[in-house]
């Protein structure tokens, strides 16, 4: 599977990622997630949760600045109009996809600096992606279960204490 540079050498998430999900259920038409995120692996897991297509490909686009994230987002968005279907969803038909591609193509063009390399979206698996989420989601619920029932609910109550 292809790396993302999440952590910087100290640790801590670095970069600034737009990224898309593409999703799809039994040969119908393709529903697209276009959206800025921090930590698109994590992205993908919340998402997931919510979502009931069958999730094909993440491909998240590495780049040096939260505004410049901000702006390609905004720019694919009003590009692919065409294919609006619901806040940062579109959805079209697989013999589209090429066209949805282009506009997203020009617009990384745009933001491409001369002497540098060409931005490029990483592809990851989401197959593998879903393996590593269901591993650190059963990991937590063990950990849970092996804290026991009063941590269960201090977590529960998002870290409050309940009063008498």
């Amino acid at each position: 599977m292809p790396h993302l540079r999440l952590y910087n050498e100290r640790g801590f998430l670095s970069g600034h990622y737009v990224y898309t999900l593409i999703c799809q259920e039994d040969g119908g038409p393709l529903y697209i997630k276009v959206g800025m995120s921090s930590n698109p692996v994590e992205r993908f897991s919340t998402i997931r949760n919510g979502n009931p297509l069958t999730a094909i490909t993440l491909a998240a686009l590495d780049l040096p600045h939260k505004d410049v994230a901000r702006l390609i987002e905004k720019e694919i968005h009003l590009a692919a109009q065409w294919c609006h279907h619901s806040l940062e969803w579109f959805k079209l038909p697989v013999d589209q996809f090429d066209a949805f591609k282009a506009c997203c193509a020009k617009i990384l063009d745009k933001y491409s600096k001369p002497g540098r390399p060409r931005l490029r979206w990483t592809h990851l698996d989401c197959a593998e992606l879903v393996k590593i989420s269901d591993a650190r989601k059963l990991a937590h619920f063990r950990n849970l279960r092996r804290k026991g029932a009063a941590y269960i609910d201090f977590v529960a109550s998002g870290g409050r204490r309940k009063t008498a």
